[in-house]
């Protein structure tokens, strides 16, 4: 890998560097980044696990799936912060430098594989380009092999008659595996799955989530699952993190979070998840409003006019607080007790 991409300091313990550290991440559009789409994201991935990142469209979820991969839009500004894979610092890195780090250090899987597939290329061809690329010393039948290994470990039926298939030939469960294992073959620090699964039955999606678990922790690979579906969460992650208006608002281990739901924005989204306990004719739960285009989000807590929690004290951007061993929520007023912070007196609730 270029050494643009290592940052001096983090490089001397790469080995037990956490496969992913974005750290107050800021990006606008606009001749200068005026409309803020990421206002200070800072998250974490250890190696091995999985981080699903939450929140409806519009929150910035896939921006920041795209800003770890170096594929940002263009008209993007970098208002400040860092992100970090596995020890080796990116943000800055050269065009040329990034080709290097895609595909090695870290792959995406993205949602809609007949798009992003190649249509004139056979999937054999597809799944080793990245080896073609990383791995140069690997002979042609080194590659087949190892494309092969993958499509096995996926659970592809009959995976050498699939390497000459062109994508149209496949079913989407297939085509989705094939993403799948064009992230995996390279066996990357990091994958980003943003909402593989959203084009699917759900017989289909459970097998690609179980299948897309069961691969990564085979080879130690870190996730970070991008998604708005509340039941993929619950399924395939180790922690979530919950975004809103271009910020982490609440971040914890699954099963701490959909017990007790520390911000109102989570409790919100556990809320509107259609429930078999819902009678015939019932209305699910719908938040009013809508979630805030880029540069157009209240002063304070970018929640605050759909909260039936706000007070005055919201239009002071509440403090990030950590209140138990791996969670944390950035409030004045959560809905968990343990996690409340001292909110402002009100002469004190100015706009920042």
């Amino acid at each position: 890998m270029s050494s643009i991409l290592t940052d001096p300091v983090l490089a001397t313990d790469v080995a037990q560097a956490p496969a992913l550290v974005i750290d107050e991440l800021t990006l606008g559009f606009g001749q200068k980044g005026e409309r803020r789409a990421l206002n200070g994201v800072s998250l974490t991935v250890a190696r091995g696990e999985v981080v699903a990142l939450v929140g409806e469209s519009g929150c910035g979820k896939s921006l920041t799936g795209l800003s770890v991969m170096g594929l940002q839009p263009p008209e993007a500004r970098l208002l400040g912060g860092s992100i970090t894979v596995a020890g080796s610092r990116i943000t800055g890195a050269s065009e040329k430098a990034l080709r290097g780090y895609r595909g090695d250090k870290v792959a995406m899987v993205f949602q809609d594989a007949l798009v992003a597939l190649n249509p004139l290329q056979s999937v054999g061809r597809q799944i080793g380009e990245s080896l073609r690329i990383h791995r140069r010393t690997l002979s042609r039948a080194q590659i087949r092999d190892k494309v092969l290994e993958v499509l096995g470990l996926l659970g592809v039926p009959d995976p050498e008659a699939r390497l000459g298939q062109l994508p149209h030939e496949l079913s989407g469960g297939l085509r989705q595996r094939m993403m799948i294992a064009m992230a995996l073959v390279t066996e990357p620090e990091l994958i980003i799955a943003d909402e593989p699964t959203t084009a699917l039955d759900v017989t289909i999606q459970a097998q690609i989530l179980e299948t897309l678990a069961e691969a990564t922790k085979a080879l130690g690979t870190a996730v970070l699952f991008i998604t708005h579906d509340m039941g993929v969460v619950a399924e395939i992650a180790d922690r979530v993190a919950v975004m809103y208006g271009g910020r982490i608002v609440e971040t914890g281990e699954v099963e701490k979070i959909f017990a007790s739901p520390a911000h109102p924005y989570t409790r919100a989204l556990l809320k509107s998840v259609p429930r078999p306990d819902i009678a015939a004719g019932g209305e699910l739960y719908v938040t009013p409003g809508n979630v805030p285009a880029p540069g157009e989000a209240p002063a304070g807590c970018p929640f605050r006019p759909r909260c039936e929690f706000a007070t005055e004290a919201c239009i002071v951007m509440p403090p990030w607080s950590e209140f138990a061993a791996r969670r944390g929520v950035a409030c004045w007023h959560p809905t968990d007790p343990g996690a409340r912070a001292a909110a402002p007196q009100p002469s004190e609730a100015e706009p920042r």
